[in-house]
């Protein structure tokens, strides 16, 4: 700016000593004359003086405006400019404060490109987070997506002979899920909400409850409800969590087998990623399956608090070396072989106190098994404040302890499954030691191979224990060892060797032929060969209740050798046969023993009728080519001569036997084992036979009482013959009177006596033992039967045991429901095609019943009848025992078969499956 004004002075300056000084001087000169000479044309030469002072003053004047105004424009633009160099001040303060501060943060930082490092890092995992916990944005899609992807890998991982057998069929299940229960009503429910929500539905669920006592089996049977997949076991004696497992997994029919505690849960992509990654992985035969990783949630999560895949930085495989003999994961993180997990015996179900999962991990990595990760979180555990190991960590430490330890010594013999090449029977540390000597082998083979040292390379080698090489490839980049190596022997940097031509190739090659030539002479590729450490039993006996076990030992005595006594008192339809053996004399067995821990069974020893978890237990006995053995019960289905007389007349033979009912050794009929009880009261003999064959070829309908009557035109009945039992009397529906009438139970009529005594039947059938109480009441159309409840009491020798009388004058056989005593009716009245209705055949115990024992008190409207005041407020019943029902029921079903007659299922809905189903109204809408 300065120079800006000494340069206008410059110019002032050039400007007045230019031709403007001349003419200036020009001026007073002519001034001066026209001042002093003294002539008449003096004053005319002074004005004309004036004209160039006119100029000069026009010119000077002009300029000097200019010059103002430059002067004035270059002092406002001095003071503008003053102003921003004190902006430009503060600006620059601000600046170093701002760099001090960076300063400041740079010293908590090794370099700002570590900082800018880590935060693009931290950028890329939570995009990387965000699209894989994005929903699918069609759940639909999604599980057809996913169903697609595991059902494509199934078909290729089974077209190949080398692979194990992974396809069920494109309709069978791949996967199942057991879920034992115990005591877990607040959880159980949203367990398997996250089973049924999987996207892959190509799974089965079985739930095993191991005798709970809280209304946990109410709300699992609520839940499944008609839900096809899904299967509820019950244990009638509590197992344990092993024994649980073990029942879920002897059931199992997919290939593919999962656990799921019923406090945890699945994520909805759990069972689609997890069999993607095991059949991916199907060519191996040591792949024992696929884990994922699981995230630890308080104990009031929800289902929806689990995304439905998260990425997860776990480790890409478990194997005795990389879990370091720890618990590699939770039961329900991997998905297994079903035969591998049979073939190890399943859990051990003498161990109580945890780490039961542990151990199974422990032994299949034993035998060189291994398992491959998702590297995704799939699964939740959930942290209860009771749970087991919190409840017991003493014990816990101690079955840790012992499995530590187990894992530094040699295998023992005793425990191993198989004798193949892959079984690492040696301490831990002997395999660590060879996967670090492999590491150092493989190097300096590397480096000697630089210096075409043959003999050193092959001596490198030797340090490697190739008989383990299938572990070492596992834990060792081969090809990162040799580069290693080549670039440790060169001196170079890894940018410098990769600039590199080809040249190390050759040195590779030479090294890898090395190795390959070793792996091949060392250790041929070979499966291990399962041959199971479990005893081998000549002959099984299997007892359905205690009167059968002696005859079924002395059969067993005259086939020799190794005998067996099987227990399946945890089957709700099986009295204890076993209490009163000699435990030192005969090996007392579980049904998991049978199916999971033994190496073979000669003979199977049975007696007929037996129930449907006998029945379970011989098919598959004979399908496995098992020899069937079957004992011929004792028949009596007659009262014996005192009684007879007492009654009056001859006691009537029964019927034919069924055709069913023949023994497998001799050809010989098998009878009804029967002991009569309760014969102390006297029957209405002579008028029940008056009933024998009175309907021949015709039919009849059985007339239940569950909510699905409701559903029925009853009406249509009315010139059927019909037997109705118990509360039918609230059926406003039925406004007719039933052919037959039966009441069995005991709360039933002391709570109904007087509507019974008032109901209208065309006949009235009770047993002998509510005589006194219901009366003479002067009908002459009620009649009394022996009703032997040998079925109901423990002391009984048929405890539990399914019977069918022939012969109803003489006695009617108890079934857990008043339909088996009405099928014998049926039966001995000669019906031809016995129809069902009102057989939903599912009860559900209100969470607000009080529950004493088999004694169940309602304080609610009834939900299991056609009324709600059926079995209402303040009213009694009994637990129905489904199971022990369906056994009576299949008695029932070939009893009449044999005879040519058929049972019928007419019901509307219902979960009874075992009589061929009709529809009520094509039958009865005429």
């Amino acid at each position: 700016m300065q120079t800006r004004v000494r340069n206008a002075v410059r110019r002032l300056g050039r400007f007045w000593l230019s031709w403007r000084l001349g003419a200036l001087a020009v001026s007073a000169i002519l001034a001066l004359i026209g001042v002093y000479v003294d002539a008449w044309w003096a004053p005319l030469v002074g004005l004309s003086a004036v004209l160039p002072l006119l100029v000069i003053y026009t010119l000077t004047a002009t300029s000097l405006r200019s010059l103002e105004q430059q002067v004035a424009h270059a002092e406002t633009r001095l003071q503008a400019a003053e102003a921003g160099v004190g902006h430009l001040a503060k600006v620059s303060d601000g600046h170093s404060d701002r760099l001090a501060q960076h300063q400041k943060r740079l010293t908590k930082l090794p370099t700002l490109r570590a900082r800018v490092k880590w935060l693009r890092e931290r950028q890329e995992a939570l995009a990387e987070r965000q699209r894989w916990m994005r929903p699918p944005p069609e759940p639909a899609r999604a599980a057809r997506d996913a169903n697609h992807r595991v059902r494509r890998l199934a078909r290729a991982a089974a077209a190949d002979p080398s692979n194990v057998h992974v396809s069920n069929g494109d309709d069978a299940p791949l996967v199942t899920v057991v879920v034992p229960n115990f005591n877990d009503a607040s959880f159980v429910v949203d367990t398997l909400r996250s089973v049924d929500a999987q996207t892959f539905g190509g799974w089965e669920c079985i739930v095993v409850d191991d005798a709970s006592t809280d209304d946990s089996v109410a709300r699992i049977a609520g839940f499944i409800g008609n839900k096809e997949r899904f299967r509820l076991v019950r244990h009638a004696v509590n197992g344990g969590l092993s024994a649980s497992r073990n029942t879920g997994l002897r059931l199992a029919s997919a290939p593919f087998v999962t656990f799921l505690d019923s406090d945890d849960f699945f994520s909805t992509e759990n069972l689609a990623d997890r069999l993607v990654t095991a059949l991916e992985h199907a060519n191996d035969p040591m792949v024992a399956g696929s884990y994922s990783g699981i995230v630890q949630l308080p104990e009031d999560a929800q289902l929806d608090d689990l995304d439905p895949r998260t990425r997860w930085e776990g480790p890409e495989f478990h194997d005795l070396v990389s879990s370091g003999g720890e618990c590699p994961f939770n039961c329900h993180a991997p998905l297994l072989r079903t035969s591998v997990l049979r073939s190890f015996g399943g859990f051990d179900e003498t161990m109580l106190h945890g780490a039961e999962d542990w151990d199974l991990w422990l032994r299949l990595m034993r035998h060189g098994y291994w398992f491959v990760g998702t590297g995704s979180i799939l699964a939740a555990y959930r942290q209860k404040q009771r749970s087991m190991v919190r409840s017991m960590p003493s014990e816990h430490v101690r079955e840790a302890e012992r499995l530590l330890a187990s894992v530094n010594e040699p295998l023992d013999d005793g425990q191993r499954v198989g004798s193949g090449t892959r079984v690492l029977h040696e301490p831990l540390v002997t395999y660590s030691q060879a996967i670090q000597f492999a590491r150092r082998g493989v190097q300096y083979s590397a480096i000697a191979s630089l210096a075409d040292d043959h003999e050193q390379l092959e001596r490198a080698l030797d340090m490697i224990d190739f008989s383990h090489w299938p572990l070492i490839r596992r834990h060792v980049d081969v090809d990162d060892v040799i580069d290693r190596g080549l670039r440790r022997g060169l001196g170079l940097d890894g940018d410098t060797f990769e600039s590199l031509p080809d040249a190390p190739d050759e040195r590779r090659d030479a090294v890898r032929s090395a190795i390959d030539a070793r792996v091949s002479a060392a250790s041929p590729a070979a499966d291990i060969t399962i041959d199971a450490p479990f005893p081998v039993w000549d002959v099984v006996v299997a007892p359905s209740n205690p009167a059968q076990t002696a005859a079924l030992l002395e059969t067993a005595g005259a086939e020799a050798g190794r005998v067996a006594v099987l227990d399946a008192r945890r089957s709700p339809d099986i009295a204890p046969a076993t209490d009163s053996l000699d435990a030192e004399a005969f090996a007392v067995i579980t049904e998991n023993d049978l199916a999971l821990r033994t190496g073979g069974v000669g003979r199977l020893v049975v007696q007929w009728p037996w129930p449907a978890s006998i029945d379970a237990i011989v098919r598959a006995a004979a399908e496995s080519g098992v020899g069937i053995v079957e004992v011929p019960g004792v028949e009596v289905n007659r009262l014996d001569e005192a009684r007879a007389h007492d009654v009056g007349g001859e006691p009537t033979p029964s019927s034919t036997s069924p055709r069913r009912l023949v023994h497998v050794g001799d050809g010989g009929r098998a009878g009804l084992s029967v002991v009569e009880e309760y014969a102390d009261r006297t029957p209405d003999s002579e008028e029940m036979l008056a009933f024998r064959n009175r309907h021949v070829g015709e039919r009849c309908v059985i007339v239940g009482n569950g909510p699905s009557l409701n559903k029925l035109d009853l009406t249509k009945l009315r010139n059927e013959y019909t037997i109705a039992v118990n509360g039918i009397f609230y059926a406003e529906s039925m406004n007719f009177p039933p052919s037959y009438y039966v009441v069995e139970d005991s709360s039933v009529i002391n709570e109904n006596l007087d509507r019974i005594r008032e109901f209208r039947a065309g006949h009235k059938f009770f047993p002998t033992i509510y005589r006194e109480l219901y009366g003479e009441t002067g009908e002459d159309n009620v009649t009394f039967f022996t009703m032997n409840r040998g079925f109901y009491a423990k002391n009984s020798p048929n405890f539990c045991t399914p019977r069918f009388s022939t012969d109803a004058s003489q006695r009617v056989f108890c079934g857990q429901s008043v339909t088996i005593i009405n099928l014998q009716l049926a039966y001995w009245m000669g019906f031809s095609d016995v129809y069902l209705i009102g057989m939903d055949f599912s009860y559900t115990i209100p969470d607000s019943a009080e529950v004493e024992g088999d004694l169940i008190t309602s304080t609610t409207d009834d939900p299991n009848h056609f009324h709600p005041d059926y079995f209402g407020k303040g009213k009694t019943w009994k637990d129905p025992k489904l199971e022990r029902v369906l056994n009576n029921y299949q008695l029932a079903k070939v009893m009449f078969e044999a005879d040519g007659r058929r049972i019928h299922n007419a019901t509307a809905g219902g979960a009874l499956e075992l009589f061929p189903r009709v529809d009520f109204d094509s039958v009865f809408g005429g």
